[in-house]
């Protein structure tokens, strides 16, 4: 049998010694230890090189099923509130702008103004000046998100070290299935998510996905409201698969909520709207979204319990969708293999 990993000592490894994971050095050395830490689970693993992104590829995705995934990769360090703002700024403001310019100037024309035309002329030259300093501004906000510019933030608990030990929990839960049982999952863990989720384009570019399903987690140590976010006019089966056993955690004050996908929750189940199924599980609070902490210094906890909790009914939906259910099963999947318990933050060490 596949030896069974010690989770609560592997998520400490993960949240702080390989807590930071955007410099192409700590980068290597995560991809070293989870690659050692599936080859003691018997897994095969691999990476897959794409040139801009170094995806992590645990089990036989040519076979599988199911794919579960969660980004490896770690932002900058950004100011309190920056990433909501950068979006709100740079993704509504400067363009509604230009609509309104292009709006007046065809006024302008259209209506023969002449002291209106006078006007717009003299403003375009006098915001020569001004567009430069945006494009240049917009560049330096560009290079800063995707890491180029900015300094490596040192704690990412939530975003997102808890979906990694989500992956992990649900690895050695399934480690001990016969062979052909095992084939019909596999785990993925992308590189270069905050870089415009690159490693996951590079991926569904590489492989056959039509005929699967793909769960993702991503932040999903933080907060009581699960949200289950998916692409298109309505939730799929699979989406309301996962949705309906989550709904089982209401007796434990969490949430389960649908969430059609927006610009604000962009996340790795996107390359993936042609399949078969691609949803991403992600934790908030209602009143506190997850663009308060991450990406920032406040990135410093998780709830074990709710990563825990999350890895059992992602689980359960997977056992019935595979037909894991059944006796001759039994004796591989063991949920006490899925149990972490506690909180890790950064403020008691």
């Amino acid at each position: 049998m596949a030896k069974n990993i010690n989770l609560n000592e592997i998520a400490e490894m993960v949240t702080n010694r390989h807590g930071a994971r955007m410099k192409r050095s700590h980068k290597k050395d995560f991809r070293e230890f989870i690659s050692k830490t599936a080859t003691a689970m018997g897994y095969d693993s691999r990476i897959e090189n794409n040139v801009i992104a170094k995806n992590i590829v645990i089990g036989h995705p040519e076979t599988a099923e199911i794919v579960l995934t969660a980004h490896y990769d770690t932002p900058p360090n950004m100011p309190y509130h920056f990433v909501k703002k950068q979006v709100t700024t740079f993704g509504i403001a400067i363009p509604a702008a230009l609509g309104v310019g292009v709006v007046l100037t065809k006024y302008a024309i259209n209506s023969q103004n002449r002291e209106l035309l006078d006007f717009m002329l003299n403003s375009i030259q006098t915001s020569t000046y001004m567009l430069d300093g945006i494009a240049a501004l917009s560049l330096g906000v560009g290079l800063y998100s995707f890491g180029i510019l900015g300094g490596e933030n040192k704690h990412n608990y939530d975003d997102n070290s808890s979906g990694i030990i989500t992956l992990l929990a649900l690895m050695n839960y399934y480690r001990n299935l016969p062979e052909n049982e095992r084939n019909k999952i596999a785990f993925v863990m992308f590189d270069n998510e905050e870089k415009g989720l690159v490693g996951s384009l590079c991926y569904a570019s590489k492989h056959q996905i039509k005929n699967q399903n793909f769960l993702n987690f991503d932040c999903v140590g933080r907060g009581n409201q699960i949200n289950c976010i998916y692409t298109g006019k309505v939730a799929n089966e699979f989406t309301n698969d996962i949705y309906e056993t989550l709904g089982s955690l209401a007796s434990q004050g969490y949430t389960p909520r649908l969430k059609k996908s927006t610009i604000h929750t962009m996340s790795d189940h996107l390359p993936f709207m042609r399949s078969k199924g691609s949803l991403t599980i992600l934790c908030d609070e209602k009143d506190s979204p997850v663009t308060e902490h991450i990406h920032s210094s406040k990135d410093t906890e998780i709830s074990l319990k709710t990563v825990s909790e999350i890895a059992k009914c992602s689980a359960e939906t997977l056992n019935s969708l595979l037909g894991f259910n059944n006796e001759n099963l039994a004796s591989c999947l063991n949920e006490n293999d899925l149990v972490l318990t506690g909180t890790l933050s950064a403020l008691q060490r």
